[in-house]
């Protein structure tokens, strides 16, 4: 049996892309973004928090969700600066501000963060 890899489960739930329809220039595609990520040590939980950031950030673009290959390109700007979950200066301590979807994965729009442990979890037998 193969082992699960997280990192390859994540951009593809930040992508919004299904593994059973990607075609084969799809799939180089994912595989030389995820190269990339591995290049800097990228994590499953980082993936999700700067794939949200990207939304957040491009808001008004079409489609909302990055790419693969948009998340690895934009990988470096989508860091911040300040500590997860540090509320901006003047605004004292979060009273968190969640936007609405899943309770497991409920992401505070003022601090920048998810509530709980990210959820990585597929249907099973999706990637068998």
């Amino acid at each position: 049996m193969r082992t699960r890899d997280l990192l390859f489960e994540a951009v593809l739930r930040v992508s919004g892309w299904e593994y059973k329809t990607l075609t084969t220039s799809a799939r180089f595609s994912l595989n030389a973004a995820l190269k990339e990520l591995r290049e800097v040590n990228a994590t499953p939980d980082e993936v999700v928090v700067r794939g949200r950031r990207y939304w957040d950030r491009y808001a008004n673009r079409t489609p909302r969700r990055p790419s693969p290959s948009t998340l690895a390109k934009n990988w470096p700007s989508l860091i911040d600066t300040s500590p997860l979950g540090a509320p901006a200066p003047e605004e004292g301590p979060c009273d968190h501000l969640y936007e609405e979807g899943d309770e497991t994965d409920r992401y505070c729009v003022r601090c920048k963060m998810f509530t709980g442990a990210v959820q990585l979890t597929l249907i099973e037998g999706e990637l068998a």
